[in-house]
């Protein structure tokens, strides 16, 4: 499990920062340095790339801009990876807080693609900023496909300002993340990545002081996640909360997804009447397979029946 700690020495793991800009020099070979000494005391190694995206500019069309950042991670791959890869276990492609709204806003291809977004869920500041953040992981899976298959492919998410779980629990469903995993600061819901900064998890953390973080055992227990435009977010919270106050270990696993992701949970928690018929039948073989689906106002004490 990789811990980043981003001051002093503590840690198994080290980031090492790559400025790759479309108007940088792309000499990494200036970090072969820092590389060496962090390999020398027995550091696996990450690196963040720097693409400088512009939360009020950048252009998701611009053919121009992704070659320039595809150069840069090729040149990585020649100059660092081919040269250290025993060493590297994965990369951070991306830091901020995912909210690309006003660069959406500014471009008209990109307006009339969200305005039919919101066609499914109502247009409102969630939708708009969940589009934003699905737009941004799309961009960058374009990215990373050009990496070795063997890194770990990352990008870290500041959620801090975003106060409701339910809104939370659809940002990082993992239809969003198939590649690269998100690393979340602020985080209310649980998800596949590492805790930055503070938090709980089982894949591993980053941040400044190791305190704050809690590694914990891969859950037995799930919350379907409703389809998109299909989410009452008052319910959904309530049912997070009563997950959160009865100190349940639990995964969340989007509805289109359950066939796929219920390897290992023995228990699964449904909000009646927001369940797609893909997901009910989907449902059937889960008990079928010997799973236990229970209503989320019961939990455990409310089984659903076929």
């Amino acid at each position: 499990m990789p811990i980043l700690i981003t001051e002093g020495l503590q840690g198994n793991s080290f980031n090492i920062f790559l400025e790759a800009t479309n108007d940088s020099s792309l000499g990494f070979e200036e970090k072969y340095k820092e590389i060496d000494e962090a390999i020398e005391r027995g550091k696996r190694l990450y690196f963040e790339f720097g693409f400088g995206f512009d939360p009020l500019s950048h252009h998701f069309k611009d053919q121009m801009r992704l070659q320039g950042c595809s150069i840069a991670l090729t040149t990585f791959t020649r100059k660092i990876y081919e040269k250290y890869h025993p060493y590297i276990d994965g990369v951070f492609l991306y830091r901020g807080a995912g909210d690309f709204r006003q660069a959406i806003e500014n471009h008209a291809e990109m307006r009339q693609l969200r305005d039919e977004f919101c066609e499914i869920m109502g247009k409102n500041e969630h939708a708009e900023r969940l589009f934003s953040l699905q737009i941004l992981m799309e961009y960058l899976h374009r990215l990373g496909a050009v990496l070795p298959d063997e890194l770990s492919l990352n990008v870290l998410l500041n959620f801090k300002s975003i106060v409701s779980s339910a809104q939370q629990a659809e940002l990082l469903a993992a239809y969003t993340f198939p590649y690269i995993k998100p690393c979340v600061k602020g985080a209310k819901v649980p998800f596949e990545g590492l805790a930055w900064e503070w938090g709980k998890s089982e894949f591993g953390f980053i941040g400044s002081d190791p305190a704050l973080f809690e590694e914990i055992e891969t859950p037995n227990r799930a919350l379907l996640l409703p389809e998109v435009g299909r989410v009452d977010y008052e319910i959904l919270e309530r049912a997070l909360e009563q997950l959160n106050a009865e100190k349940i270990s639990y995964k969340i696993i989007p509805d289109q997804m359950l066939n796929e992701s219920w390897h290992l949970i023995d228990d699964l928690f449904i909000l009646e009447g927001f369940v797609s018929s893909e997901g009910k039948r989907m449902i059937d073989g889960f008990i079928a397979a010997g799973g236990r689906v229970n209503k989320i106002g019961g939990l455990c004490k409310t089984a659903l029946s076929g």
